[in-house]
Parts: structure tokens; sequence; C-alpha cells
């Protein structure tokens, strides 16, 4: 909240909540007041010291933000009716500027990631802007498929009726019977998935059912990827990788199939039961 006075002077309260989400850290609430009084004193640059200003906007609608908070290592401005802030004495040095997410609004997002690095000079004015987006979401789950009717046993897939060419087997040697016609078996747990662009890299684990989500992510290009350490044997990812284009406010799910796979032996007989190895 402002208000200006007919004065020229302005004063500005601010108050913010924040709540984690899966997050050890407790919640955090602030308030900050500040009283501004223009003198309109001619002053001349100091070289000892430089300052930081910058404007936060809708990259959307180009609509500014107010009541913006951003810290500068320690320092806090907030942004004023027309979106703009100032840090204006900043020692010579390299610093990184944090806004709080809490302030742009519920489901926003900077458009680039924070904190940037600014380098600040004596005497000099760093100008920096901050577009703000609406927030994408990506979710989705990890099925492992396996061959109808043939959970967990041996399916013999008879190529040729030439006893010298190769057969495929998928599971172990119990039921005769072929069927190739894939379904759902179960969602893959504990399965490390990721989502990379060219600044940031997020990682997560699916869920018991196989699940995944990805909450608060900057709208682009994506590298999506699933990690094969965990599959059952005999299996493969269907596509382990693949690009993703999120548009701003977008929720995104998709589906990763995990397939059996078939695996090369020969017959030595033209029998009706599968021998995998010599039996006594």
């Amino acid at each position: 909240m402002n208000h200006t006075f007919i004065n020229g002077n302005e004063l500005s309260i601010l108050a913010r909540h924040t709540r984690y989400k899966s997050s050890s850290m407790e919640d955090d609430t602030a308030l900050m007041v500040q009283y501004t009084i223009p003198l309109g004193l001619p002053v001349c640059p100091k070289k000892s010291v430089g300052s930081i200003k910058g404007y936060v906007y809708d990259e959307e609608t180009q609509v500014p933000i107010s009541d913006c908070l951003l810290r500068l290592n320690g320092l806090t401005a907030v942004t004023d009716s027309s979106g703009n802030f100032t840090f204006p004495s900043v020692k010579p040095g390299i610093y990184y500027l944090d806004v709080d997410t809490a302030s742009i609004g519920i489901d926003q997002i900077t458009s680039r990631k924070t904190p940037p690095e600014l380098i600040v000079e004596g005497g000099e004015k760093t100008q920096v802007n901050i577009p703000v987006t609406r927030a994408a979401r990506l979710s989705g789950r990890i099925m492992v498929y396996s061959y109808e009717g043939n959970h967990n046993k041996t399916t013999v897939n008879k190529q040729n009726s030439n006893t010298n060419k190769p057969y495929y087997v998928v599971g172990n040697s119990s039921d005769n019977k072929v069927d190739t016609k894939l379904t759902e078996d179960y969602g893959l747990a504990n399965t490390i998935v990721e989502l990379k662009n060219s600044s940031e890299t997020k990682r997560t684990v699916t869920d018991r059912q196989g699940r995944f989500e990805f909450e608060e992510l900057r709208p682009g290009k994506w590298i999506f990827k699933i990690y094969g350490d965990n599959l059952p044997e005999y299996h493969y990812i269907e596509k382990d990788a693949s690009e993703l284009e999120l548009k701003p406010g977008q929720k995104k799910e998709i589906s990763a199939r995990v397939l059996p796979r078939k695996r090369r032996i020969r017959i030595i007989a033209e029998p009706q039961t599968l021998l995998e190895e010599e039996q006594k």
C-alpha cells in the first residue's frame, strides 16, 4: 500500500507471508514500513558507491508490478506503483538480486532464473529489468507394460518352422501361450526423472504409483529425461529423453512406457517346451 502526501512525502506499507511447499523451512511473516521524504538537494555522484535501478513488470501484459519485494545481499527495496525500484547507495562489487516470489502474485514466476549476478561500479548506475510470467507445471506417470495374460510368465514367439532360426522369449518358462498384446502392469516407483534447460536442472523421484510432478516451471523449452537405474529385469524405456515446450500457465501431463524386452534364443528341437538350460 502506497500513499503520497500533499508535500510529496510518501508512505509505503508492505505485509508478506511466505509458505514453503514440501520443505522443512518454517513459514515466514514480515511487515515493512517505508517513509520517503524528497529533500531536493543538489548532490554530486560519489565515485565510492554505485546504484542499482530496475523495473518489474508482467511480460505478457506489459503491466508494471507494484509492491514487489527485492533483496540485494541484505539490502531491501520495494517497487512503486510504476514497478520501479532503487538501491541508491551500493558499494562496488558483485551482488545477487533476489525477488520474493510471494510478492509477485500467485502462480507467478520470474521469466529468467534468479538471483541474477550484478556488477556494481563506483559512480555508475546499474539498470536491470525483471519480467514476470505465469508459472507452468508438468506431471505424469511411468508405467511398466507386460504381454497380456502373461505377467511374469514365458511366451515363445515362433518366427520360422526351421529350428535353426531364432525364437524369442519373455519371462520364465511356465507357459507356452503366445500373446504380443501389451497391457499396463504397474507404475514404476522410486525412479529419478529430470527436467533441464539452458540454465536450470530440476529432479524428482516417482511415488509408489509411478507418478511425478514439477511445479513452478519457467515457460520455454525443456529436456525431459528418465533415468533407467531402477528398471525391472528384461525391460527398457520406450523413450528415455524428449524435448518439451511449456507455455505460460500451462499444466501439461505426459506418460512414459517401460516395455518388456524380447530375448533372442535358439530352439535345439521342435518341442512344446522351451529349453532355457540343460535339465537333468
